[in-house]
C-alpha cells in the first residue's frame, strides 16, 4: 500500500505546526538549517526541509530582536543572547562564528523590523522557490533565501543570494513581460521595497537600478564576446580577442529607469486605492448587511420582534 510522506502530513521531524521541537533531531535540523542560510544566504534544500524552516525561522529572529531591545549590558540581555546562540548549530568553539552570525540579524532586523506583526509566527523572513525534483529520487526540491539582502555587498559586488529579486529586476529591465506579467514583477518590487523608507527607495531607483542594468550589460558582453572568441579560434583568425573593452554610458538608461520608476509608483498608487476599497472584515460584522455593496436595500431602523 502506499504511504503518504512525512513531507505531506509535516509528521516526525518535519513537524511544522509545534511552537516547541521536542524533538531532538527536529532541533538539530532547525539550528543547522539557521546556521546554513545565515551564513549562505541561501540554500538548496528538500520541500520538507524548506517548508519546516520556513514555519520555524521567525524564532531566531525574534529572540534578537527581543535581546536587542533589552538593556544593553544587563543580565536579561545576557540571558537573551545566550538563548539565541542555542538556535544556532554548533559547540563553544565555534561562540565567535556565532556571535557574527546573530549580528547579521541584527542588521537584517533595521528593514525585517517592518514585516514583524503582533502574530510574528505568521511573519516570512525566507523566500521559497520550487525547482524541478531530484533526479536520482524524484524528491521535491526548492531554494530558500533570506529576504531584504541588500543588492551589492561593501566590494560592490553583487550579494550571493538575492535570486528572487535579480530575476525580477532582469525581467522588468529587459522590458520584454506583458501588462499581467508586469504585474506579476512589480508586485514582488514592492515586497522587496516595502521595507525602505522613501529616501532609501530614491537611491534605489537612482543607484541601485543602474548598477544592475550595468552589471546585466556586462554579464551579456562577456557573454557575446567569448562566443565571439570561440567561433574566431575555430577559424584559425589571427584578430581574436580585439576590441574587448567594456563601455557603459548610465546616461544613455537614465530615461529608463524614470520610466520605470513612475510605472512603479503608478502601480503601487493604484495597488494600495484598491486595497483602501476593498471592506474591512470582522467578526463583529457578522450577519450584518453590506449597504455599499447593496445600495438600493431599506434599512428599517429600530426594529423590534
Amino acid at each position: 500500500m502506499f504511504k503518504r510522506s512525512a513531507f505531506t502530513y509535516g509528521r516526525g521531524v518535519f513537524a511544522n505546526t509545534a511552537d516547541v521541537l521536542k524533538n531532538p533531531k527536529q532541533d538539530i535540523l532547525f539550528k543547522s538549517l539557521n546556521k546554513e542560510l545565515l551564513e549562505h544566504n541561501m540554500i538548496i534544500t528538500t520541500g520538507a526541509k524548506a517548508k519546516f524552516i520556513n514555519s520555524h525561522f521567525y524564532k531566531i529572529v525574534n529572540k534578537v530582536n527581543e535581546y536587542k531591545k533589552a538593556e544593553k549590558g544587563s543580565d536579561e540581555q545576557k540571558r537573551l543572547v545566550l538563548e539565541a546562540k542555542n538556535l544556532l548549530i554548533g559547540n563553544e568553539d565555534t561562540d565567535a562564528a556565532k556571535q557574527q552570525l546573530l549580528n547579521k540579524v541584527e542588521s537584517l532586523l533595521v528593514r525585517w523590523s517592518k514585516r514583524i506583526t503582533s502574530d510574528i509566527k505568521s511573519d516570512r523572513f525566507l523566500n521559497v522557490s520550487k525547482l524541478e525534483p531530484r533526479k536520482y529520487d524524484a524528491a521535491p526540491m526548492c531554494l530558500v533565501e533570506l529576504k531584504d539582502l541588500p543588492l551589492f555587498n561593501e566590494l560592490e559586488h553583487p550579494t550571493y543570494g538575492n535570486l528572487y529579486i535579480w530575476m525580477t529586476l532582469e525581467g522588468l529591465i529587459n522590458d520584454k513581460a506583458d501588462k499581467t506579467q508586469k504585474k506579476v514583477l512589480f508586485k514582488e518590487l514592492y515586497d522587496y521595497l516595502s521595507t525602505m523608507n522613501n529616501a532609501e527607495e530614491t537611491v534605489f531607483f537612482q543607484n541601485d537600478l543602474m548598477k544592475v542594468r550595468e552589471y546585466l550589460a556586462k554579464r551579456d558582453f562577456d557573454a557575446k564576446i567569448e562566443t565571439q572568441v570561440t567561433k574566431e579560434d575555430e577559424n584559425d583568425d589571427v584578430d581574436a580577442g580585439k576590441n574587448t573593452a567594456f563601455e557603459f554610458d548610465s546616461s544613455v538608461y537614465n530615461e529608463a529607469n524614470n520610466k520605470l520608476f513612475t510605472e512603479y509608483t503608478s502601480f503601487v498608487k493604484n495597488m494600495k486605492k484598491k486595497e483602501a476599497l476593498k471592506p474591512k472584515a470582522d467578526v463583529n460584522d457578522l450577519g450584518k448587511l453590506n449597504t455599499s455593496a447593496r445600495s438600493n436595500v431599506n434599512i428599517i431602523s429600530n426594529f423590534e420582534y
